[in-house]
């Protein structure tokens, strides 16, 4: 499978198959896989984050956001669970 490699200015580097389908979040040594997700397109630019595993923190929203932006995505929407327990989607714009 063929990989496409952004590195954030944070030193991550996010890796993505060439189909967009899983994205990867890795230390700046990649001897560690900080976070992972699917990515799906659900519409008019709009990216539907899901399956997401790790911890979410703010360096690593900044490198999915510049892996969006970098295939011309305009807003996201990040599933972060079952919406009958009480938990909504995240909304935003890249």
């Amino acid at each position: 499978m063929a990989y496409s490699t952004i590195y954030t200015p944070d030193g991550l580097v996010v890796e993505s198959e060439l189909t967009s389908a899983t994205i990867k979040v890795f230390s700046p040594l990649r001897d560690r896989r900080l976070f992972s997700c699917q990515i799906a397109h659900s519409g008019c630019r709009v990216a539907r984050i899901s399956n997401a595993s790790g911890q979410y923190s703010f360096k690593i929203r900044l490198g999915i956001q510049k892996y969006l932006k970098s295939n011309n995505f305009k807003r996201f929407t990040f599933e972060r669970g079952n919406p009958e327990e009480g938990l909504r989607p995240l909304e935003g714009k890249v």
